[in-house]
């Protein structure tokens, strides 16, 4: 500690200095507690010594800015009666946070503030600001400056209900006081959210653990660390030496291994109409817009067979007037994708005569998708007829929709959902010359797709706009042509699980060997089989269960048909997964293979 300039007192009484603490200083007897343990110097009816006035002390562990000194004697000289360290708030090389403002991040805040001092910070730098800049990311003072927030490392991700470790590097020894917004409510004084009180740091790494709460909510937050050599911080206010550090973070459910990923295939199918099979590239439709800037977002229904997970989506879009096989250059910077549960009747005597989006469950925003060519709109109101393009967006598992998540949701399937895509173009540039539009199509599944035009705010929020998770639908229109007409959108739902074996609507494909005719025979008909085992025993031998599939009769949306056929010129069956290799056995060997119709459903 740097002892200020001698001051001088002659006494005749006892003597207190006094001084009013900093408002952010922990309480007095914290302040008092290790000055107090080395004991005060005082003297009893005699006079201080020449070789005992200059008295060294060091505090070691708190060390607050003001200390007072008692003094008894009598014609005493007091030097450093009281220690002021005067670096606090007094001077402009100060390293500032860059966390959002709800966290007391700017001056006008009491935001966290430390004298740049050389060689005593986090990591490898500290640079200084002239002021604060809140940035969303808490990246605000590496964009302006140097990047000098790299004295934290996250070792190990953030998961409710698990311990977190990490790794911090001090340039010499110091405090640490770090805090975790874990109920992401935009600030750090929740019970529980500071992470490291006074922790003692020696130079160079150091390898640290805290736990993080089971209510800890999913998702991004901010993180704040605080280093100096005096330790008594709060999230807020000054020090007189160190540094200060704000990190996005993000908080996520440790996810387990998905023996199942990859096996599966559309959890619901909803393409575009083909006119006829001699033209399956012309598809009757057209654009609907759907954009955030537009403040019109497009969602159509849907009903969820079962509580696997949506791990994807495929969607398709046109550009409006653009008619060429490749993507416009101008792209949406991203798309929202979002959930919403079903809307109940609407009640008697109101104006609305279609259902809708009732709340948003989940939703996510799609930054980077793959492309193809769909075929080319043949517009019905014969406004334009434009390149139709699939695009398709895999989902991270942190991402996947769940049915059975979906809170006060009923989880019994099969349930209706909706789906909404909106494009997201800058609101700094022009609009675009080729906006994106949803292709739409006849009307597939239950009600007609709604233009959602006005959402209700999340309580507390005055926010209306864009939506968020609990937004829920005030007003919108009805996807028509002509007038009364609904229309629906084209999409498919992607999953990866594969249907569980104990899906009450498989049934067992049933094997049979002909050594005779030297061919295997597969058939899902309790009835074909009973009838083959009773009436050409010594033609065919059942050899049992091969598979699982689903009858034609109880086939889900998004499998797919298998043909059977026969031969009998050369005496035997063909399976045929495909629809071009069925269309190729229908129209190029007719006198050689003879359908004999579905034989079950598969997934891919």
């Amino acid at each position: 500690m740097n002892v200020p300039r001698v001051r001088r007192f002659c006494l005749a009484v006892w003597l207190t200095v006094l001084t009013i603490l900093p408002d952010d200083a922990r309480t007095a007897n914290e302040e008092s507690a290790y000055p107090l343990s080395r004991g005060s110097y005082q003297t009893a009816s005699q006079l201080l010594k020449p070789a005992t006035t200059d008295f060294p002390f060091a505090v070691g562990f708190y060390n607050p800015a003001w200390i007072a000194v008692d003094v008894l004697g009598q014609s005493a000289t007091v030097y450093g009666a009281f220690l002021h360290d005067p670096g606090i708030g007094e001077t402009s090389e100060q390293d500032l946070g860059d966390a959002p403002d709800t966290y007391r991040t700017l001056p006008a805040s009491n935001g966290p503030r430390h004298t740049v001092v050389e060689g005593l910070h986090l990591g490898r730098l500290v640079d200084a600001e002239p002021d604060a800049r809140g940035d969303s990311t808490a990246a605000g003072d590496d964009l302006r400056g140097q990047s000098d927030e790299d004295g934290v490392a996250f070792t190990s991700p953030l998961s409710p209900g698990l311990p977190a470790t990490i790794e911090v590097v001090a340039s010499a020894p110091g405090y640490l006081n770090a805090w975790l917004d874990f109920d992401r409510d935009g600030t750090f004084g929740a019970a529980g959210e500071q992470v490291c009180t006074d922790q003692l740091l020696a130079p160079g790494v150091n390898k640290l653990s805290f736990p993080v709460p089971a209510t800890a909510v999913k998702g991004v937050s901010f993180a704040r660390f605080r280093f100096n050599t005096r330790g008594l911080l709060s999230f807020y206010g000054a020090a007189a030496d160190g540094e200060v550090e704000d990190y996005q973070v993000t908080i996520a459910a440790r996810l387990a291994p998905q023996v199942n990923a990859g096996k599966g295939g559309l959890a619901w199918s909803q393409t575009p109409q083909q006119f006829d099979a001699a033209t399956p590239f012309i598809l009757n439709g057209w654009g609907e817009p759907s954009g955030l800037h537009l403040r019109q977002i497009v969602a159509d229904d849907w009903r969820c067979e079962d509580n696997r997970p949506i791990t994807g989506f495929q969607w398709y879009g046109s550009f409006e007037g653009w008619t060429q096989p490749t993507l416009p250059l101008e792209q949406p910077l991203a798309f929202h994708v979002a959930i919403w549960t079903d809307s109940t009747p609407a009640p008697t005597g109101t104006a609305m005569t279609f259902h809708h989006p009732d709340t948003l469950v989940w939703e996510a925003l799609c930054t980077s998708w793959a492309w193809s060519i769909a075929g080319y709109h043949s517009d019905p109101g014969r406004i334009s007829d434009d390149t139709c393009f699939q695009l398709t967006w895999l989902l991270s598992q942190d991402q996947w929709f769940y049915p059975a998540s979906v809170a006060g949701a009923d989880t019994n399937v099969p349930t209706v959902y909706w789906l909404s895509i909106a494009a997201l173009y800058d609101p700094n540039k022009p609009a675009p010359r080729y906006p994106w539009g949803w292709t739409t199509r006849p009307l597939f599944f239950n009600h007609g797709a709604v233009a959602i035009q006005a959402i209700e705010p999340v309580d507390g929020q005055s926010v209306s706009w864009p939506p968020s998770l609990a937004s829920r639908y005030r007003s919108g229109a009805a996807v028509e042509l002509p007038q009364a007409t609904t229309w629906d959108v084209a999409f498919e739902l992607l999953t990866n699980q594969a249907v569980a074996a104990r899906d009450p609507d498989v049934a067992p494909v049933y094997r049979f060997w002909s050594p005779t005719l030297r061919d295997h025979f597969y058939t899902i008909s309790e009835t074909e089989k009973d009838r083959l085992l009773k009436e050409c025993p010594n033609t065919w031998s059942f050899e049992g269960i091969a598979f699982y599939a689903y009858p034609p009769e109880q086939a889900p949306v998004g499998s797919k048909p298998v043909y059977r056929f026969w031969s009998e010129s050369l005496g035997h069956h063909h399976y045929a997964a495909s629809e071009a290799e069925k269309q190729s056995l229908l129209e190029q060997q007719p006198n050689v293979w003879t359908p004999e119709g579905i034989a079950w459903y598969a997934f891919d």
